[in-house]
């Protein structure tokens, strides 16, 4: 038997919570790596970088209904997505509190003017 906080569980019941955990993590990264790979910073990834999980993708995954061992070579792929999205996330929650008149947010201007002009 398995102490888990407190109530008495046993081992399997507390291999299925793991297992289910697992599954929810991995599709809150799949979430992340969505929204990391519709940034600015998703978008500027070279082509050959995200046809590599693609192909692993479609190769292997959809064959053997995602399992995890099998997805192992697209897992890569996905954490550096949603650490995009994460930073993408924090840059633009950091640039909002930043008070107008910082040098941060008057480089960031005169950046964003010189790629426009």
């Amino acid at each position: 038997m398995t102490i888990i906080d407190g109530p008495r569980i046993s081992d399997r019941q507390a291999r299925a919570l793991i297992v289910a955990a697992a599954v929810v993590c991995f599709w809150l990264f799949a979430l992340l790596a969505i929204a990391g790979a519709l940034t600015a910073r998703g978008r500027r990834i070279p082509a050959y970088v995200v046809a590599v999980p693609a192909l692993v993708f479609l190769s292997v995954v959809l064959f053997v209904f995602e399992t995890p061992r099998y997805r192992t070579g697209i897992d890569p792929f996905i954490v550096m997505l949603a650490g995009v999205a994460l930073v993408t996330a924090w840059d633009e929650i950091a640039s909002r509190l930043r008070p107008p008149w910082s040098p941060a947010r008057a480089r960031r201007a005169s950046t964003a003017a010189a790629r426009q002009g």
